[in-house]
C-alpha cells in the first residue's frame, strides 16, 4: 500500500480511509538504534479497547532492523481503528531518516 499523507480536520487526527475524525490507537511501537544503521532496541503497548491493562511487551534488543524499511535511525509506529470503518490497515508513522523527521501513513513495519 502506498504512503499517505496525514490529513488533520479540527486539530484531529483524520481516517487514511474515509477521512472520519473519530480514531482510536489500538497500540504504540518504538524503535530506538544506539546509533545510525546499528542495533537498537523496540518496544510494543497494546492499548485495550474497552477499558482493562494495557499489555506492555518489554523492549528486545535486535541486531538488525531490516524489518524497519529504509528507516536509518529512530521511530514510532501507532495502529488505529476507526470508529466508521475498523482498523485502520495502515500505522501512523514518526521516523527519522537523513536528517528529518517524516510523518505519513504508511505499511506497518513488522516488529520482532
Amino acid at each position: 500500500m502506498p504512503k499517505t499523507p496525514i490529513k488533520i480536520a479540527d486539530d484531529a487526527v483524520a481516517c487514511p480511509k474515509c477521512g472520519e475524525q473519530y480514531v482510536h490507537a489500538t497500540s504504540v511501537d518504538v524503535w530506538a538504534r544506539e546509533k545510525e544503521d546499528g542495533p537498537g532496541v523496540i518496544t510494543r503497548t497494546e492499548v485495550p479497547r474497552n477499558g482493562g491493562p494495557i499489555d506492555k511487551r518489554p523492549g528486545a534488543v535486535t541486531t538488525s532492523f531490516k524489518n524497519v524499511g529504509e528507516w536509518r535511525r529512530d521511530g514510532l509506529q501507532i495502529r488505529f481503528a476507526c470508529e466508521q470503518c475498523g482498523d485502520i490497515p495502515q500505522t501512523l508513522q514518526i521516523v527519522q531518516h537523513k536528517g528529518m523527521t517524516l510523518v505519513e501513513w504508511a505499511d506497518p513495519v513488522t516488529l520482532t
